[in-house]
């Protein structure tokens, strides 16, 4: 867990971390998985933004 962390914190939004069993550290897994789907459709979005204005 704390490598994948590590590894989304270093700009790997693509990066998911593997989910197994409904435990604590499951749901951990799920809301950092959304987050980081969340923040990559924000950059993706504000990617298209400047490259629109720019043209």
């Amino acid at each position: 867990m704390q490598r994948s962390v590590e590894e989304i914190k270093a700009g790997n939004f693509q990066y998911h971390i593997r989910v197994e069993g409904k435990g604590e550290f499951a749901r951990l897994a799920e809301n950092i998985n959304s987050f980081t789907d969340g923040l990559r459709n924000a950059v993706d979005s504000e990617l298209l933004s400047e490259r629109l204005k720019t043209e």
